[in-house]
């Protein structure tokens, strides 16, 4: 049995909340995420956090495909929104040839089609695939990865969400692949709540400081 985290949120109607980070005076360059955000807030999710990771520099990962990464965490889903929360340090993410985006303590990384990406830290090495320090499901309690090398750490939380709605169809490209952010304000989600869950599972900005 697979132990997660879940969380839900269900958006029942437009945001009247004129105060929100949603709304269109928030910052132009802000604008992509804010969106993105807006949309999530407003559809009803399903999802949960699965897992916590703890790299310590230099490192750097390629994570599955995005099918793959479904077939893990949902088997019944062929698509799934991607999002690791950074609570210490600080890492970047790509997709495929993109730019790297920069996330450090704070900061939520978010890929609303759960596609293939790499992350690494603040110092240049070879990139490996996470299947070379994940184990699959199932698991008997949350995992904990750990990869790298003896230098400073970067926690990173992960977890997933699933919506059927085509803003997060991979066909659409609606958003753009991955966004990194502060959360400016904590709302509390109506049918938000942390729970225990399990299932079975089938085998199956750059940092402040100056890099290299």
């Amino acid at each position: 049995m697979t132990p997660l985290v879940s969380v839900g949120a269900t958006g029942t109607d437009h945001d009247r909340d004129t105060s929100a980070p949603d709304r269109l005076t928030a910052p132009v360059q802000d604008l992509p995420s804010t969106v993105l955000q807006s949309a999530l807030g407003r559809l009803r999710l399903r999802g949960a956090v699965f897992l916590r990771a703890e790299y310590r520099e230099p490192w750097a990962y390629e994570s599955l495909t995005g099918p793959e990464t479904a077939r893990v965490l949902r088997p019944d889903a062929d698509r799934v929104i991607l999002f690791h929360v950074v609570a210490s340090g600080a890492c970047w993410v790509r997709v495929g040839d993109g730019d790297k985006r920069w996330a450090q303590r704070g900061d939520v990384i978010v890929l609303p089609y759960g596609d293939q990406h790499q992350m690494g830290g603040v110092i240049e090495t070879d990139t490996v695939s996470i299947s070379t320090f994940m184990e699959m499901p199932p698991w008997p309690q949350m995992p904990v990865l750990r990869h790298g090398a003896d230098g400073k750490r970067t926690d990173v939380v992960c977890g997933y969400l699933q919506s059927s709605d085509p803003l997060f169809d991979p066909g659409l490209r609606g958003f753009p692949p991955c966004s990194s952010s502060a959360p400016r304000r904590v709302r509390p989600l109506s049918g938000c709540r942390p729970t225990l869950l399990t299932r079975s599972s089938k085998p199956t900005r750059h940092p402040r400081a100056a890099t290299s």
